[in-house]
């Protein structure tokens, strides 16, 4: 597996052996892991232990199902759509869902005698896109994220590509640039990945994460006939909208086809939801509240990150998200300064990035930082990034 792909090893390694700040609590900052909610009352299903005892139902219950279809309606308008033009299907988080969806979109294009299938992604990624290529067997193209040109990026890696693309992977809002892309700009995608035959999967598991305004939901195009009709997937999940990703749940919707395909190859290899996962996951779509207090603490987290950065050269507030990807000299060189000097654990930029053709990483000169503690805990830990940064 590239490098690339597994982040969380390379910071270990980074860091191994050397000992953290003394006299300081360790503020883990490396990790999308939030503390912003608090979803345990809905989560009491979950203490039905009888049920554990159970086979899992293959498609989730009719109400989780209902709690599915619900959310979707309240959030992105979808009504008409549902059961005809966009099913749904449940599954084990959105990890083991991209990487099944990335593996059935390569195995689509080998069938229609592509012998050497591509896969599009984001440059920054999330290392489960570039694993899931891998493990496909398939080729990745990386389009920049970094210079504000994305489409015509995309445009680039998708002509590159040419007749063996097999899928173009989206992120939005995005990870962990935390950019939103606007409705005409996904439009314009799916006609892209129309006329290059690939499947479009769009990862939305970050939609609820925003404050000012709600992102444009790739369904709600679908519903108003705005998109171009190539084979297309949606993931949603529950661990950052709800603040659980240990349940391990959430839920794709798309095509008829993709979602079929999806199903078909999970029921019959891959993990079913629990019953008692079923009943808590239900509880959790069903409700808003939870997800409007996450809301409203993560944008005080960004208010205080305003007020303390504000004179950090290459501080920048994301549009959504809890990811602060800052500029710096040099990513690994600030992690392990930052580790020793404040006991703060951040991910080097490098180490989320694919370096091109003359072996440039756009990721180099930037750590990313995850916003996702308690007010105390994040005033702490912003007051140590400022001072390990500037010295005082």
């Amino acid at each position: 597996m590239n490098a690339a792909g597994n982040a969380f090893a390379r910071l270990h390694g980074l860091l191994d052996g050397l000992p953290p700040a003394p006299g300081l609590p360790v503020i883990a900052l490396h990790l999308g892991e939030s503390r912003l909610g608090d979803p345990t009352p809905l989560l009491a299903p979950l203490s039905e232990l009888k049920e554990w005892t159970r086979y899992p139902p293959l498609a989730a219950t009719t109400q989780l199902r209902e709690a599915y279809s619900h959310w979707l309606q309240r959030r992105f308008g979808i009504a008409a759509s549902l059961g005809s033009s966009i099913a749904i299907e449940p599954t084990p988080g959105t990890k083991q869902a991209i990487a099944t969806c990335i593996a059935l979109a390569v195995s689509r294009a080998r069938a229609r005698g592509v012998a050497a299938p591509v896969v599009v992604l984001p440059n920054p990624f999330y290392p489960t896109y570039v694993a899931a290529t891998e493990a496909a067997g398939a080729q990745a193209l990386f389009y920049d994220l970094s210079d504000g040109q994305l489409e015509a990026n995309l445009a680039a890696q998708l002509a590159l590509a040419g007749d063996s693309a097999a899928a173009l992977v989206l992120c939005n809002p995005g990870n962990p640039l935390g950019n939103i892309l606007a409705a005409d700009t996904l439009a314009a995608i799916s006609r892209r990945a129309h006329q290059a035959q690939a499947s479009l999967l769009v990862d939305e598991c970050y939609t609820d994460l925003a404050w000012h305004c709600a992102p444009p939901g790739y369904l709600s195009l679908v519903e108003a006939g705005t998109v171009a009709p190539c084979p297309y997937v949606v993931l949603h999940s529950l661990s950052k909208r709800s603040a659980a990703p240990g349940l391990r749940s959430g839920f794709i919707a798309g095509d008829p086809q993709s979602v079929a395909a999806y199903a078909g190859f999970n029921r019959a290899c891959g993990v079913s939801l629990a019953w008692p996962t079923c009943a808590a996951s239900a509880a959790l779509w069903q409700d808003d509240v939870h997800v409007q207090q996450q809301q409203q603490a993560l944008q005080r987290n960004w208010d205080m990150a305003d007020d303390c950065l504000a004179q950090v050269p290459g501080y920048q507030r994301a549009a959504a998200g809890f990811f602060l990807w800052l500029a710096v000299a040099d990513g690994e060189a600030t992690a392990r300064r930052l580790w020793t000097e404040q006991g703060l654990q951040v991910m080097p930029g490098r180490y989320l990035c694919h370096a091109d053709s003359n072996v440039s990483n756009p990721g180099n000169g930037f750590v990313r930082l995850a916003l996702v503690h308690q007010p105390s805990v994040m005033r702490d830990a912003l007051l140590r990034l400022k001072a390990g940064l500037t010295g005082h």
